[in-house]
């Protein structure tokens, strides 16, 4: 049986979003649905983080997550590019890079699986959001008849580890170096949201971990809330 490598399971998570991604964007419904709760989730997160975002230290690594992760952009570009060199990464760089494009890869592919799983309930309830915008009511009722909790908590869990990978990164010797290096190549190889994304991680995760602790701090700071936004969400036990 042949071993799955890290560039495989990069181009698996990039397959099965780009199926999902296929087949919303054949019903208008579906992808107006998605961009309501993705909206819903981007103004969540604005709201959830307010003092982390403004707060000088951990005001970058917040404003990180938020554009890179939770954020509502469309991040195809990104992912395209990551498929399209995931055997390159695999045999030019470290294992921590490596690792970094694989979390980053399955982290999307089970967001894209778990917000169209949303938007097919919230079609299932005749809500129009076009029409109205998704409060805090319906993306509630959504959630609770999808069933995702155990899903969402896994999210999560993969959300923290990509954190804890890119703080890691930033003590391996020589990736800030090889990072500068890649930047002429990525951008003749149009790969410039890609190296954005590398380059922005490490130097706001290096920023981070300047202080000891403070990394682990705002990633226990993250998790606290995320956790509290989960409960509420299942309601009473």
């Amino acid at each position: 049986m042949k071993n799955t490598t890290g560039a495989d399971r990069i181009h698996q998570a990039f397959h099965e979003i780009a199926l999902l991604r296929s087949s919303n964007e054949c019903q208008p419904s579906r992808n107006l649905a998605l961009r309501a709760i993705r909206a819903f989730q981007s103004k969540r997160f604005q709201d959830t983080y307010h003092d982390l975002l403004a707060s000088e230290a951990f005001g970058p690594a917040c404003n990180f997550f938020f554009t890179e992760l939770y954020g509502d952009q469309d991040f195809s570009q990104r992912d395209r590019e990551f498929e399209r060199i995931a055997k390159s990464i695999e045999r030019m760089f470290p294992r921590s890079i490596l690792e970094v494009a694989v979390d980053l890869a399955e982290l999307h592919a089970l967001t894209e699986l778990l917000d169209t799983r949303m938007a097919e309930t919230i079609e299932s309830l005749g809500y129009r959001p076009d029409q109205v915008p998704l409060d805090n009511a319906t993306y509630t009722l959504a959630w609770r008849m999808s069933q995702l909790s155990a899903q969402r908590t896994q999210q999560l869990k993969m959300v923290l580890d990509l954190g804890k990978r890119l703080e890691r990164i930033t003590t391996t010797r020589g990736i800030r170096l090889t990072l500068k290096a890649m930047r002429l190549p990525a951008r003749a190889a149009n790969l410039a949201a890609l190296q954005g994304f590398l380059e922005k991680g490490f130097e706001t995760f290096s920023e981070l971990a300047q202080l000891k602790g403070r990394t682990d701090l705002f990633l226990k700071i993250i998790q606290e809330r995320e956790e509290t936004w989960l409960r509420s969400l299942d309601g009473p036990s």
